[in-house]
């Protein structure tokens, strides 16, 4: 595919390439670094806002499990939704200090309202990401497409439009509330070119691919005989009614070491339990013994791993920032077996 770039006055008519001529709009709108850098700026007030907010309210933001990364939300909406609206001029902390702004089609900094729907739709993938949701969750077929759309689509979409639209420029949510990132001081109505098609097509093929992972190849994979049998074991690890959320993952371990020559190749098959807790625990290393008794008793392939890995992790993940205070034991199925005999727990 190779790229047009006649143009004509103020307007080109192929999909913007590097090389085409400098319109209006080509020094009107804001370059691919200079709003990524506005972004990192903005991205490290945020985090800054959460790290104060975790060294005061730990305990609390850690009690709030899966919805932590709600709390880092809300606090992002009302930062970019309120300061790139016509509220604080299209500009937050990264686009005043990079000198641009986000506009309407006319050069007007757009409505709260519009700003919140920009903000949401770029917001969700991301906050969505590492959020605390039960795998079995994703056994139900809507919930799965539901997810596969906001993480993957919209979140494939905006990255891949943010990269390669050099037209205008526009994202996905800008494209969406047709809203502009311009420099600072342009003020006239916008006249860029349309969005090239060739764009809509790749987010359609985004959106088919999509689909297709989330019907067919998602409920394929968790409908097999080891997945189910895993997922019964994180189940009764979240029955404890000692964590917010577990994850139980089988898989293999390469190694290499130097002999000679010639360089050995090992493998070591691991059962891994992450647990996030409840409550900050007196002894951390009796929780370990809790599931990995769990892990023992009701897991009977287990034996045939070579190591059982127990992560525990007590702490918060509010999107913006997270801190934890994390333990971890990783010992043979044998050695786990003597261990836990010294140890009489109730949920064995």
């Amino acid at each position: 595919m190779q790229p047009d770039s006649n143009c004509t006055g103020n307007h080109c008519t192929g999909n913007g390439s590097p090389g085409r001529a400098k319109g209006r709009e080509d020094r009107l709108i804001s370059g691919f670094w200079r709003r990524l850098s506005a972004f990192i700026i903005d991205a490290a007030v945020l985090a800054a806002t959460g790290f104060l907010a975790g060294r005061i309210f730990f305990d609390f933001l850690a009690g709030t499990g899966p919805y932590g990364r709600l709390i880092g939300f809300v606090i992002a909406m009302l930062y970019f939704s309120l300061l790139n609206s016509s509220v604080a001029g299209g500009r937050t902390i990264g686009k005043r200090i990079l000198k641009i702004r986000v506009v309407d089609g006319k050069g007007r900094p757009i409505s709260p309202a519009r700003s919140f729907i920009r903000f949401l739709i770029a917001g969700s993938p991301f906050f969505l990401n590492g959020a605390m949701i039960p795998p079995g969750a994703m056994l139900n077929p809507l919930v799965s497409l539901l997810i596969g759309l906001v993480f993957f689509f919209i979140g494939g979409s905006i990255l891949y439009l943010y990269i390669f639209n050099y037209r205008t420029r526009q994202s996905l949510h800008d494209l969406v509330v047709g809203s502009y990132v311009v420099r600072t001081g342009s003020a006239q109505e916008m006249t860029a070119p349309p969005v090239w098609k060739g764009h809509f097509a790749a987010v359609g093929l985004i959106f088919a691919a999509v689909v297709v992972f989330t019907t067919v190849v998602v409920p394929g994979v968790m409908g097999t005989e080891s997945f189910a049998e895993l997922l019964a074991l994180q189940t009764r690890i979240r029955d404890t009614g000692l964590v917010n959320a577990a994850a139980v993952t089988s898989g293999v371990m390469y190694t290499s070491k130097a002999g000679g020559a010639v360089k050995e190749k090992t493998e070591k098959t691991y059962l891994s339990i992450h647990a996030v807790l409840k409550e900050r625990p007196a002894d951390y290393d009796r929780i370990i013994n809790i599931l990995a008794s769990i892990v023992m008793d009701r897991y009977a392939p287990v034996m045939e791993k070579d190591s059982v890995i127990v992560n525990v992790a007590y702490g918060y993940d509010i999107g913006i920032w997270s801190s934890w205070i994390r333990q971890r034991r990783q010992l043979s199925p044998g050695e786990w077996k003597k261990l836990l005999s010294r140890y009489p727990y109730p949920y064995r």
